[in-house]
């Protein structure tokens, strides 16, 4: 039997990385999903794509959700429209 991972997100005072890695750990997770289900090629390495950029950015998903929205999240290497309002939800949600 698989065992389930417990995917709690961050708290309170959280580095800006840790947000970051949490929502780019979503992302796989929903690429790992995709991949499952033999969806498009494309469209799974786009999610593993936006991870990898959240994990290398220093600046938080969550200021710049706040300062500029889901424009903001676009304006990054690899998010488009789709996964950026993911992201949006993910930070609000």
């Amino acid at each position: 039997m698989k065992q389930r991972s417990t995917k709690v997100e961050p708290r309170g005072p959280v580095a800006a990385k840790d947000w970051n890695r949490w929502i780019a750990a979503r992302l796989s997770d929903a690429a790992d999903l995709l991949e499952q289900q033999g969806a498009n090629p494309f469209r799974t390495g786009a999610y593993r794509r936006a991870a990898d950029t959240l994990n290398s950015m220093e600046e938080g998903v969550r200021t710049i959700v706040a300062r500029d929205g889901v424009d903001g999240l676009i304006e990054l290497p690899h998010i488009g429209k789709s996964i950026a309002s993911a992201i949006v939800e993910m930070v609000q949600t």
